[in-house]
């Protein structure tokens, strides 16, 4: 707020805008920008002495250009009036030599080489103009006169933005003329009528008490009711660049003229028209119906303002509303009134409208976009010379201003185009200035009834770069069908191998062989061009061998998934209609009792099919003949009415795909391979990229169909493509990114040649990845069902840095448009349509929505295709499609780069993808409100964990005390019904009783009954209510995170495995905890996140686990039987997760010698809850894995496992007895990596003596002692002598209270075969100790000395002393060695520790040693 104004020594406050352009200045005080600069190109000679006594006379006389700004010390700012008259005012010669006069010219001259003087001229005045301002001190102005041949002489003038804005400047300059028409005239100087700075200040406080303020606030509160709250300070700090990017351009005399004789016919004025038309163009580049420019206005309202050189300037938001159908007369209309009230309320600043009102900027793409119209320049004459007044600079650009001139005598127009250079380049922004121009002369010879979408933005060779050059696809295609490609294919190479399915390896012939049987079997059951046949059967062989065999007789194949809901699978065959549906007897329970049924592995079918002809069909053999344009298959994708709908696919569609994949893609890498490839089919039939198999494998190459144990386990589909050398996956992006964790590129083994990426976008990292990736290509494909898998694509290592699709394949086409169905330019976001020859027939039997998707298209016309049909460029052919040709609405939005390759940039609608598969929300909305017990839900997809999108529905149920069929809505407008909203007479069980309460668990079993499980909503949140927005639209961004139920309700994990999966199962599924009989899949688990999991499992547990074991056993109890009737560890792998939860740094605790960390158990308590504790074990206890060589490989090893589960430091390890001894190995090793090592424990350790214990056999008595000892036991209380079967009663008895000891040693595992591995791998490190070598610790040693019970030459902790370079903190406990681990000393140990790791995060610094 402004200060009233005072004297105190002439200190002045600030204006509103100066406080704005202040702070500005300070946050970038070396940015030159904010300078604001005019030069007066007077046409005639002048006389400098007067010109340079006009200018200082009109400077001594604006005490706003004579100040300073200081601060005081409560940081205010003040502005200073404070300069003495001798400030510089040099004069720059340009002219030629023959044209100087004789003498020299008053004042300081500066003579410049005379080669093009113009250009010279506008040098000097940007290298000076580019200087920065100390505001601090003054002058903050600087004026210049610079001489040109022809008599012109230049007037420059640069000022600060902070003392003037454009209207003062045009008072000084008309005052600096005024002055000098005066003096050369001999007359005197007129006195000058302009206001002082304090008569300003003192009119602004005024005006900030006023009524007028107020109601000026009420506007502009009432404009901003219902928008979106502005953000915080730090959010609106926008970063002002350096410098910024011009481009001049000139609307001729006609075409201004049109547009004054525009505005006359709709009583606005020619600033109106101005206005009118950027919101226009920006409504048409950006798609907005609610267009929001800055507009900037003087803010002089009342005389003194006006008269007054000051910077008072505003900037303030103009809305404008519109739509395609919107005419002209109305657009102006409407301008007219949004400015003339804008304009009326100009003064209140725009600064308060953040403050105050919480405005909120746009943004975002052309939401940056402001105009400027000078109106205001005045016309100048020095003396009896005329003088044009040119713009240099403005002052600071932030995103794109249009700045609009009259002040040209011949009638045109001037525009400028200014833009932030980080976000319009030189050549975007000449671009829009092009096309702007283009528009305005559009616009002055235009009918005011037009409507603005029919107007064309695009100049002529734009439009048919974007139209038809992009779009040049047009290749010969065979008339043809798949199954003929096949057929042939399998005559060339009878014997070559075709198909490989686990144990399954068929030649081509044999592969044909079994899909003719089959072929002619279907044909006697009615199958034929125009019929359907469903495929209902596992991922066998026989599955493909049926996919062929429908397509031999013309049928068209529908894949039905036989672990679908049984209400799905019923609606799939009832929407089809099926003549037959292949299946096995497994799979035929799940359908319903009233389908034809085939079921393939049968006797019955076995002894039929061995008397079917194994003959290619003929359309002589089938009931109709095949053609191209009848249906393949029908894939069904998810629908916003609440139905799924089936996309009909044609033959002709399918060959147009083989082709273009053939020349584009097999048939390159074929010949960079020089042999057939082998190719991985991983994709779930009813996922329409499964057609890319039977693609390859109609070109003649090796398809492997990836069973699902297999496909849906990363690690075990990585073995497989590298034991199988698999050339080509076809994959989404999600799982791509799960292989490549698994290993797909990692190491010397086999990795693909081949990789095709697509189903959803590529994110930025994994692009990187792909584009540099050495012995693989990779692809990204982009293509809806609708139009036949894949549309557009690109090679990714030809692409840039950021993520594209590529261009449309062949014989397709693509088109980015605005609403209105116009094409966009390049850079312009904009729906992408898609149309050719890959374009479906359309929805099975849903001719509605098939004509509201599947639309006219508006560039076909007579003779598209041919050498004699052009767009325009005769000679040029085009491939617009012939007339009554179709566009598909792929809902996605896109833009050109300026190279023709398309950028995808998400959904335009309401569909989103997650792992690949489109779901329409709508449909999981609807599928949940048929519940009796809501009233409303609504279906989002949440990310809230990086990487992983989920479904998350969001549910109201309905009032228990209000009768069903009665539920009124939340409050909101009438017209403005919610998504998921089902009328009560709609509802299923709907009545006068009151619907039993809802809750997650039913309405997720709810779901799953009735959807996929890709649709099933990973999370369920009850609210009493949807939140709205002002104007009663549903507020998703104020949907609250889902969140796990903070208590659990059922039974807790008893044993370390069980808490270990549970744990893991918690982190996966990103919930708080997990029960143990808690179902993955219920909690939200999908396949990807099982595969997750699986890998998360394998690593903790150093088990193997399928993820086939999941889907069968998906709660933790049911997991750990799997576990240990498949030979899990149970407490004996390598890392023991003893505690996982925590956000701080693990504390890594060493096994002493033998080679168990169950003693650590106790530890637990005594730490901070953040910090996990793992038990570092010895390697071979869990399985007979081969043992270590060398002491140096067993501490590699160690060293492996520590880093796996934290791959940097600070690392925190601790040891008891031999395990400090190995703590202190791993540490040095550590650092040997350039690790940083935080904490160094030991409990009573000695140091490594490779020359002990070397020359006789350890006593197995001694080996069962240090078990029970690693064990949490004192060996000593023990009758002597140990033997395994005592040792193995012991450790399967109860721990002494312990409870997580105790669950370490309630299990089988614990039997003799289990101690004599123990006994085995403690020999083996015995066997090491020759080949160890010491090394040194660069840090601090903690130690904890046992002083009970040992002779006087026992160890102590300077026994290390040479073996560590800082401090050793020493730490007496009274207890023996053996005791060290029991309850009481570990809790003295466990409080040290503590204290020691809350030191390490209160000074976490890299540190001096390690």
């Amino acid at each position: 707020m402004n200060r009233k104004p005072g004297h105190r020594g002439r200190r002045l406050p600030l204006t509103v805008a100066q406080t704005g352009m202040w702070f500005s200045q300070q946050l970038d005080a070396e940015n030159p920008i904010y300078r604001a600069a005019e030069y007066v190109d007077i046409h005639g000679p002048v006389d400098l002495a007067v010109l340079d006594t006009a200018v200082r006379r009109a400077v001594a006389g604006i005490d706003a250009v004579r100040v300073r700004f200081e601060t005081d010390e409560d940081g205010g700012v003040w502005q200073v009036p404070d300069l003495a008259d001798d400030w510089p005012l040099p004069v720059v010669d340009l002219r030629e030599a023959a044209d100087r006069p004789a003498g020299p010219p008053p004042g300081p001259a500066l003579v410049v080489p005379p080669a093009d003087p113009w250009t010279r001229a506008k040098e000097w005045m940007w290298a000076d103009l580019r200087k920065p301002t100390d505001l601090r001190r003054a002058p903050l102005f600087s004026f210049a006169v610079l001489l040109l041949p022809g008599d012109h002489c230049v007037l420059y003038m640069a000022l600060h933005h902070i003392v003037l804005d454009g209207y003062g400047f045009s008072l000084m300059i008309r005052r600096i003329a005024e002055i000098y028409s005066a003096l050369e005239a001999g007359e005197e100087c007129p006195p000058s009528d302009l206001g002082t700075l304090e008569q300003l200040l003192a009119d602004e406080a005024e005006y900030h008490a006023s009524e007028r303020c107020a109601k000026d606030r009420a506007f502009w509160a009432e404009r901003f009711a219902g928008r979106a709250a502005g953000t915080g300070l730090a959010g609106r700090l926008a970063t002002v660049p350096h410098r910024f990017v011009r481009e001049t351009g000139h609307l001729p005399a006609p075409a201004a003229d049109g547009l004054r004789a525009l505005a006359r016919q709709t009583r606005s004025g020619l600033p109106v028209v101005a206005m009118a038309a950027l919101a226009l163009y920006v409504h048409r580049m950006s798609g907005s119906t609610d267009v929001t420019l800055d507009l900037t206005v003087t803010g002089r309202v009342g005389a003194v303002p006006r008269r007054t050189p000051c910077m008072v300037a505003n900037v303030l938001p103009l809305q404008v509303g519109l739509e395609p159908y919107t005419t002209v007369r109305e657009l102006l209309r409407h301008t007219s009134e949004r400015a003339r009230g804008l304009l009326r309320h100009q003064r209140y600043p725009s600064p308060y409208l953040v403050q105050e009102l919480g405005a909120a900027h746009t943004g975002g793409p052309l939401g940056d976009w402001g105009i400027n119209i000078m109106s205001y320049d005045p016309e100048l004459a020095f003396g009896r010379h005329p003088a044009t007044l040119h713009n240099l600079s403005n002052g600071p650009v932030t995103g794109l201003g249009v700045n609009v001139y009259e002040r040209t005598d011949d009638g045109c127009l001037r525009i400028d185009f200014q833009a932030d250079p980080d976000l319009y380049d030189a050549d975007v922004t000449a671009a829009h200035q092009r096309r702007f121009l283009a528009l305005l002369d559009t616009l002055a010879g235009v009918d005011p009834e037009q409507p603005v979408g029919g107007i064309d933005l695009l100049p002529a060779a734009e439009r048919r770069r974007v139209t038809t050059g992009w779009n040049d696809t047009a290749r010969t295609v065979p008339v043809t069908t798949l199954p003929a490609l096949f057929e042939e294919q399998a005559r060339r190479t009878p014997a070559a191998t075709a198909l490989v399915c686990g144990a399954t390896t068929l030649s081509y012939a044999a592969l044909n062989s079994r899909a003719n049987r089959l072929a002619h079997a279907l044909i006697e059951r009615g199958a034929g061009p125009e019929t359907f046949v469903a495929l209902a059967l596992p991922r066998t062989a026989d599955h493909l061998a049926g996919l062929l065999a429908v397509l031999k007789t013309g049928a068209a194949s529908v894949p039905v998934d036989p672990e679908l809901p049984a209400e799905r699978i019923r609606f799939l065959l009832a929407d089809t209609r099926p003549v037959c549906v292949l299946t096995s007897a497994a799979a035929a329970g799940h359908l319903p009792g009233t389908a034809t049924t085939l079921c393939l592995d049968t006797p019955a079918a076995a002894r039929e099919l061995d008397l079917r002809p194994d003959t290619d069909p003929t359309d002589a053999d089938r009931v109709a003949p095949l053609a191209p344009g009848h249906p393949a298959y029908v894939s069904y994708t998810s629908g916003s009415t609440g139905q799924p709908k089936g996309v009909v696919v044609e033959h002709r569609q399918l060959t147009n795909l083989f082709f273009d994949h053939r020349a584009e893609l097999i048939d390159p890498e074929t010949a960079t391979a020089r042999r057939r490839l082998r190719t991985a089919l991983t994709a779930a039939f009813s996922f329409d990229t499964a057609w890319e198999g039977p693609l390859f494998l109609a070109a003649g190459h090796e398809l492997h169909l990836v069973e699902d144990a297999v496909r849906l386990d990363p690690p075990a589909l990585v073995d497989y493509i590298a034991d199988h050398r698999v050339d080509f996956l076809d994959l989404t992006p999600t799982y791509l990114h799960q292989l490549i964790a698994a290993g797909l590129f990692t190491g010397e083994r086999h990795r693909p040649r081949i990789l095709m990426v697509g189903g959803e976008a590529v994110d930025a990292a994994l692009w990187e990845t792909l584009r540099t990736l050495p012995g693989t290509t990779a692809y990204n494909y982009y293509g809806p069902t609708e139009c036949t898998v894949d549309a557009v694509y690109c090679r990714i290592a030809g692409q840039g840095e950021q993520p594209v699709i590529g261009r449309p394949g062949r014989n397709v086409q693509a088109y980015v448009l605005d609403a209105a169905l116009n094409p966009v330019p390049p850079g312009v976001p904009g729906e992408l349509y898609l149309a050719g020859d890959q374009i479906a027939r359309g929805y099975l039997r849903r001719p509605a929505l098939t004509a509201e998707r599947f639309v006219a298209n508006p560039f076909a016309h007579a003779g598209s295709g041919s050498a004699a049909g052009t767009c325009g460029d005769p000679g040029v052919p085009c491939t617009c499609g012939a007339p009554g040709s179709r566009m598909y609405r792929t809902g996605d939005r896109a833009r050109w780069t300026p190279d023709g390759i398309l950028e995808y940039l998400g959904r335009a609608d309401g569909q989103v993808k997650v792992r690949g598969f489109r779901i329409e929300p709508g449909e999981v909305e609807t599928a949940l409100a048929r519940h009796p017990g809501v009233a409303h839900a609504v279906v989002t997809v949440r990310e809230d964990t990086p990487g992983d999108r989920r479904l998350a529905a969001y549910v109201v149920p309905v009032d228990p005390q209000r009768p069903a069929g009665r539920i009124p809505a939340p409050q909101r407008p009438a017209d403005r019904p919610l998504p998921g909203r089902i009328p009560a007479s709609r509802r299923s069980g709907s009545g006068t009783a009151a619907p039993a309460p809802v809750d997650a668990d039913i309405l997720r079993a709810w779901a799953t009954a009735r959807l996929p499980e890709y649709m099933v909503p990973g999370a369920f949140v009850l609210l009493d209510h949807l939140p709205l927005t002002a104007n009663g639209k549903l507020d998703r961004a104020a949907l609250p995170a889902p969140e796990a139920p903070a208590v659990c309700t059922g039974r807790q994990p008893r044993s370390p495995q069980e808490k270990v999966l549970c744990t893991l199962f918690a982190e996966v599924l990103g919930v708080r905890q997990v029960d143990v009989d808690d179902d993955f899949f219920a909690l939200g688990g999908h396949s990807l996140l099982a595969a997750k999991l699986i890998s998360r499992i394998r690593s903790a547990l150093g088990t193997e686990l399928s993820i086939r074991a999941l889907f069968d056993a998906p709660t933790v109890a049911e997991l750990v039987k799997v576990l240990r009737t498949g030979g899990g560890s149970d407490g004996f792998e390598a890392l023991l997760p003893l505690r996982t939860r925590g956000s701080r740094p693990p504390l890594f605790c060493v096994h002493p010698s033998g080679g168990l960390s169950w003693c650590y158990a106790g530890l637990l308590r005594h730490l901070d809850p953040d910090v996990p504790v793992y038990g570092l074990q010895a390697g071979g206890l869990a399985g007979r894995a081969a043992l270590p060589a060398t002491f140096e490989e067993m501490v590699a090893d160690y060293v492996g496992q520590i880093r796996a589960v934290q791959p940097t430091g600070p690392y925190h390890l601790l040891g008891w007895s031999l395990g400090g001894a190995l703590a202190h190995a791993i540490a040095v090793r550590l650092q040997a990596r350039g690790e940083r090592v935080a904490l160094l424990a030991m409990l009573d350790s000695r140091p490594i003596d490779p020359h002990g214990m070397t020359d006789s056999a350890v006593p197995e008595h001694d080996i069962l002692a240090l078990l029970l000892e690693a064990a949490g036991h004192d060996p000593d209380r023990f009758a002597r002598p140990l033997t395994v079967p005592g040792v193995a009663a012991v450790l399967r008895g109860p721990g002494g209270g312990d409870e997580l000891l105790d669950s370490l040693q309630q299990h089988p595992a614990l039997g003799e075969d289990r101690l004599t591995a123990v006994t085995e791998v403690f020999t083996n490190s015995v066997k090491l100790l020759p080949t160890f070598s010491e090394g040194i610790f660069d840090g601090d040693l903690l130690y904890f000395h046992a002083t009970e019970g040992k002779p006087a030459h026992a160890p102590t902790a300077e026994t290390w002393r040479h073996l560590v370079t800082g401090h050793i903190e020493n730490h007496d406990i009274a207890c023996t060695h053996h005791a060290m681990t029991q309850a009481e000393p570990l809790a003295r140990i466990g409080r040290e520790v503590a204290a020691h790791l809350e030191a390490t995060v209160a000074a976490p610094g890299p540190g001096a040693r390690g």
